[in-house]
């Protein structure tokens, strides 16, 4: 990488003040709070002025002889905005009234679509039945918050092998074999393909990212922000097929089937693209690291490193021993990961049922996908432990237990988070505005005539915009996709493409967004070399990745389809030829 100019720019300046400015904010907790107060009178004001936004759905426009109606100017076909209309399910009868009971002796429903136009109505969370709402959901959505389960059951693994010296003798002996140059790129692309263990990264990767760059004499801070860029930021750019690839082609297809009975989105649609734009962040992601980061953070003695790469001290015959024992137990463990997945009987072969959803759903997902954060948990926590006895630092089964409450105590203030936060989550779903919000933009953008490029261009800005109001990929989805996907398919454009499109959106602003849950985690990481750091420093740090990511992104993901290149495996980039540029 170019060596930067050593003069404070203007960029770096203004970062300077986001930090300042940003630093004054209340904590992440205390944001949950504010914006929970501010959604109770949004939603008793938009009740109370009957605010209601109609329910859409893209649809082609037939000519009198039944045939697509084709624009002559730009060669794709006409689309309207037509009214969707109330499902209701109701009892089969028979021919005298009555109901039908099918071979179970169960009564047999079928759903009727009504000649009533369905409607979004806000609901007030000050009403006697949203309070009611509130108080009763209060302790379910606390539990039900998704990230803490994570965090907490990959922290007692963590934990383990942290105390008992594990992760510090890995990096004193491959610390120093990571060339200077390639480890922020490494760390970055680390980070990318960290999603394929969920939202595991978010707990191990930063430290063991602030400790490497210690080692080397650089700031903490920069390897905390390439690592995190890559963790959040590019969250959907990996190599490895996740859990999440189902869930969003089962969630295309659905809204393809409206259009076509017969299309279905593999899970594999958008390998090929997301396994290329790992590398592409990671290069952006080292040019934001050395020419803004880096020089911003040497300026600051607090987080500059020490500037003089010290000589990691030699590992001693017992931790060499432990090293030994800590890999093969690792190797034993991913090897009995890796046999249950393919061994046709084991328990990891094959689809099953997921764990109930907070919603009560329960989906047909690969049983491997639901294994891994119990697989991370005893990749750290058994490695850990042999190292431990091996070394002496764990002498039984005390001091395991020892080492696990001591990480509970270091995750309260996410413990703490997840109860304002899961609440509201709640408030914005009870309420409605979070659909009501995706509902108006995606009528918005569906009434403009524009190229296929700024068409995809404005989706992901618009999903950038919603991200601050829905962290959750599969439920911004969810909203999103019964009317992007039909109405792109309308003018052309394969489900697989907005997909594509719309996870690069999702994940760009995740770094900074406060409906991150784990931001607070990534502060306590950042505290411990900058103890009165906050909102702004986060911020500060990550702004230039999230824009550069945003516009780097964007751009291989239009040049990928004017190249006319495969997204996947199975996908397509076109569903009407009349579209194709």
């Amino acid at each position: 990488m170019p060596t930067p100019a050593t003069r404070p720019s203007l960029a770096l300046r203004i970062l300077n003040v986001i930090e300042v400015i940003g630093n004054k904010l209340p904590t992440p907790t205390t944001l949950f709070v504010i914006f929970s107060l501010v959604v109770l009178p949004l939603s008793y004001i938009a009740d109370a002025v009957d605010w209601e936004v109609a329910a859409v759905e893209p649809r082609g426009v037939t000519g009198a002889d039944g045939k697509p109606v084709i624009d002559p100017s730009t060669g794709r076909r006409e689309i309207k905005l037509a009214p969707q209309y109330v499902v209701e399910v109701r009892p089969v009868r028979d021919g005298d009234g009555h109901p039908v009971l099918d071979a179970n002796n169960q009564l047999k429903t079928e759903s009727v679509v009504t000649d009533r136009p369905r409607v979004i109505a806000a609901r007030s969370l000050l009403s006697a039945d949203g309070l009611y709402h509130i108080v009763s959901r209060m302790v379910f959505n606390f539990i039900n918050f998704a990230p803490l389960g994570i965090v907490i059951s990959v922290l007692l693994g963590v934990s383990v092998a942290e105390k008992s010296g594990l992760i510090a003798a890995l990096l004193r002996s491959v610390g120093p074999l990571v060339p200077r140059r390639l480890v922020t790129p490494a760390l970055v692309f680390l980070g990318t393909t960290s999603s394929v263990a969920s939202d595991a990264g978010y707990v191990v990767l930063p430290p063991l990212a602030a400790a490497l760059f210690v080692s080397a004499g650089r700031a903490p801070l920069a390897g905390i922000a390439a690592v995190f860029a890559g963790i959040a930021g590019g969250f959907s750019a990996n190599i490895f097929l996740t859990g999440i690839d189902p869930v969003m082609s089962s969630l295309s297809t659905a809204a393809a089937q409206t259009i076509d009975s017969a299309y279905v989105v593999q899970p594999t649609a958008t390998w090929f693209f997301a396994a290329s734009s790992g590398f592409i962040l990671a290069l952006a992601g080292w040019a934001v690291t050395a020419w803004i980061t880096e020089p911003r953070l040497a300026r600051d003695p607090d987080t500059s490193g020490t500037g003089v790469v010290l000589p990691p001290e030699p590992l001693s015959a017992w931790e060499k021993r432990g090293l030994v024992l800590a890999g093969l137990a690792m190797l034993v463990i991913l090897g009995l990961f890796a046999a249950s997945i393919l061994i046709p009987g084991w328990p990891l072969h094959g689809t099953g049922p997921s764990a109930p959803r907070a919603d009560g759903r329960v989906d047909t997902v690969n049983r491997w996908s639901v294994a891994i954060v119990p697989t991370m948990f005893l990749v750290f926590l058994i490695p850990g432990i042999m190292y431990g006895l091996a070394t002496g630092a764990v002498k039984g089964e005390k001091d395991v237990m020892r080492m696990m409450g001591q990480s509970i105590g270091e995750v309260a203030p996410m413990i703490v988070l997840a109860f304002f936060a899961g609440q509201f989550i709640d408030f914005l779903r009870y309420s409605r505005l979070d659909q009501m919000a995706a509902m108006t933009g995606g009528t918005a953008l569906a009434s403009l005539d524009m190229h296929w490029s700024l068409l995809i261009v404005l989706f992901i800005l618009l999903t950038i915009g919603l991200d601050f109001m829905v962290s959750s990929m599969s439920a911004k989805y969810t909203m999103m996709a019964p009317i992007f996907v039909p109405m792109f398919m309308l003018i052309g454009l394969a489900p697989e493409l907005t997909q594509a499109a719309y996870r690069v959106a999702d994940s760009v602003v995740n770094m900074i967004t406060p409906l991150n849950a784990y931001l607070i985690i990534i502060l306590a990481v950042i505290q411990k070399y900058r103890p009165k750091a906050g909102i702004g420093t986060i911020l500060s740090l990550m702004i230039p990745y999230s824009i550069t990511f945003t516009i780097v992104w964007t751009i291989w993901l239009l040049i990928w389809v004017k190249v006319g290149l495969p997204l996947g495996i199975g996908s397509q980039l076109w569903y009407s030829p009349a579209a194709m540029p």
